[in-house]
């Protein structure tokens, strides 16, 4: 089991933009959570990725610019994560790297941030800064989510839930609602039989006729 994983949709645009021009790096925003698993297991889901306008060079990535800075505060949930490429090159993050998220998550007063480098090989690297009780940075195994079939199975089994079979009966059409139409008990099946009896009487006396 990986400590963090990327929606299968987050994973797409982060390799799209990485490969979108090799040449230059690039640097987003994540949108991340804590989740468990179904043995109770803590991981990290990273939801979404923002690319903001910015400015960048061949192997730099400026987190102050205002058009970054205009992203970070543009919204109520704050992010938890910083991605950026490292075109070709290796995906170990460098002091800068490290340095940056540790800084920022520092300053915004989370008590969690991870940090995230992809290159066009498709290689990741992710690591975690917290700041509680004091600051720590460790790497993290990160992976791709498959389709989320617990959370589905949740959901199915709860909707399911409210779905109950009738109570049996011994003869007679329902409804949908499982009500019986026709209960054809014993009174039922003897008018029915006499109607049915006059019906073809009446019938030979037509032809009679």
């Amino acid at each position: 089991m990986a400590d963090v994983y990327l929606t299968q949709e987050v994973a797409y645009m982060i390799q799209k933009a990485t490969q979108y021009n090799p040449n230059l790096e690039v640097n987003g925003l994540l949108r991340a959570e804590t989740r468990r698993d179904s043995d109770n297991n803590a991981y990290i889901l990273v939801t979404d990725v923002v690319i903001p306008p910015q400015i960048v060079g061949a192997v730099h990535v400026d987190v102050e610019g205002k058009e970054f800075t205009a992203a970070w505060t543009s919204t109520k949930v704050p992010y938890r994560g910083l991605w950026h490429s490292h075109c070709s090159m290796g995906v170990t993050p460098s002091s800068v790297d490290t340095g940056q998220l540790a800084d920022l998550s520092s300053d915004e007063g989370l008590d969690w941030m991870i940090g995230l480098v992809s290159n066009t090989k498709n290689e990741m690297y992710c690591w975690v800064v917290v700041n509680n009780p004091i600051q720590l940075s460790t790497k993290l195994d990160v992976g791709v989510l498959p389709v989320q079939v617990l959370e589905l199975d949740g959901r199915i089994k709860e909707m399911m839930d409210g779905v109950k079979r009738a109570p049996p009966t011994i003869q007679g059409r329902h409804s949908a609602r499982g009500n019986p139409l026709h209960p054809f008990d014993e009174d039922a099946k003897a008018a029915t039989a006499a109607y049915a009896k006059s019906l073809v009487s009446s019938m030979q006396g037509l032809e009679d006729m």
